[in-house]
């Protein structure tokens, strides 16, 4: 059934997009409007799945997706020239394309959200040399103040970093399967993600706004 979209219109993506996004894209939109899911609004969630699994077979086909973009008016992208560097083999005339610099478009591939953990560890490492930054904590059994070794203050805002890494990797996977198992799975590496953002905000304020806000007044 045609709606007047394009295949990148229904799976929500941009034309320029990678397969990655194109196959995350898919898996999340498949699981909203899979008919099992939906069993109050059965025919309508099978038509826009069945427009997702159209859309995926040609936007997951590499000559496919080629032959549709020209018909959209679509041209890939030439590759970032800042990445590569042509190098000259001992066979005249034979020039080889090879990367320069790989890191940057490694970077580029991670998860914002990672990115984002990277930073607020970075921040909470930073704080954690302040001058009004007291690293201690209370003993309830001999009511006292103990100093906290660096080793341990590392410990404490690498924890809730890992946890989102390992959180991202569970509900990112390149599978596409459907099951409830699955389904359990993400949920575990969202639950994960968002204990460690709570986690993290809470060390960003002990660790930074706090000594900041000392130092101000």
């Amino acid at each position: 059934m045609s709606t007047g979209k394009t295949h990148y219109q229904v799976l929500q993506v941009d034309p320029f997009a990678g397969e990655d996004e194109i196959k995350r894209a898919y898996k999340r939109l498949a699981r909203i409007y899979h008919p099992d899911l939906n069993p109050k609004r059965p025919h309508s969630a099978e038509d826009r799945f069945k427009q997702l699994q159209a859309a995926y077979d040609v936007l997951s086909d590499p000559a496919a997706r080629e032959e549709y973009d020209r018909s959209l008016g679509i041209g890939r992208p030439p590759p970032p020239s800042s990445f590569e560097r042509a190098h000259v083999t001992s066979d005249p005339g034979q020039i080889v394309v090879t990367e320069r610099w790989a890191w940057p478009r490694r970077l580029a591939n991670i998860g914002l959200s990672r990115k984002l953990a990277v930073v607020a560890w970075a921040l909470c490492l930073l704080g954690s040399f302040l001058p009004t930054n007291y690293a201690v904590v209370f003993s309830w059994t001999s009511n006292r103040f103990y100093a906290v070794p660096f080793a341990l203050t590392l410990l404490w805002i690498t924890v809730p970093l890992i946890m989102i890494w390992l959180g991202t990797w569970l509900n990112e996977g390149e599978s596409l399967d459907m099951s409830l198992g699955s389904v359990l799975r993400e949920g575990f590496g969202r639950l994960l993600e968002v204990l460690a953002w709570i986690y993290f905000a809470r060390l960003i304020g002990l660790m930074v706004l706090g000594p900041l806000a000392l130092l101000v007044s």
